[in-house]
């Protein structure tokens, strides 16, 4: 959450380099080196599902999609940051990992909770509906770590073959390139 919350700020302020060297990153995870795995691991092993809620929720019988994203949505009442910004930061992390696991071959790990309200969000993040002037995507790219917009197209091929998953919750899904205005970008 806090690393979620880290993404939003840097985006909100505009610090993309700042953003794009976060997600370039390994980080250590002390667990992997003392059960002999690589201890190195990608920004997406942060995001860990939550069966303390999933079993919650079904004890209490609250019959939430996600009380993971409830949470999100509560806490982001009261803060600095809207819960449009940080939903924008699930959605560029999610689109990184996605992007990540295309380069590597590795299973997809990042899931964008925050997006079962994507329904409430009309058009695109504000991030890529700036990016619709060839400038500002030059400043956004870096996230990315693309050089044009077509590096996003392999992206709907991995999701319409299945290769990566877009998220759904009974359903609620959402369509990554409209939420990106792909066909506007730069």
């Amino acid at each position: 959450e806090l690393f979620l919350y880290a993404i939003a700020a840097l985006l909100r302020r505009e610090c993309f380099s700042a953003v794009g060297y976060l997600l370039r990153q390994h980080y250590y995870v002390d667990m992997n080196a003392r059960q002999g795995k690589d201890p190195m691991v990608s920004f997406a092993e942060f995001r860990q599902h939550l069966d303390s809620l999933e079993h919650r929720n079904k004890r209490l019988k609250l019959r939430r999609l996600s009380l993971h994203a409830d949470i999100l949505n509560k806490r982001s009442t009261h803060g600095a940051l809207t819960f449009s910004q940080v939903m924008q930061a699930d959605f560029v992390l999610f689109i990184r990992d996605c992007l990540d696991s295309i380069r590597t071959g590795r299973w997809q790990h990042w899931w964008p909770m925050t997006l079962i309200y994507s329904e409430r969000h009309y058009g695109p993040f504000e991030i890529f509906a700036r990016s619709q002037s060839a400038r500002y995507f030059e400043k956004t790219k870096t996230i990315f770590d693309i050089t044009t917009k077509e590096d996003f197209l392999p992206l709907a091929e991995a999701f319409k073959t299945e290769k990566l998953r877009i998220p759904r919750w009974e359903f609620h899904t959402f369509n990554p390139f409209e939420l990106m205005a792909y066909d506007k970008l730069s």
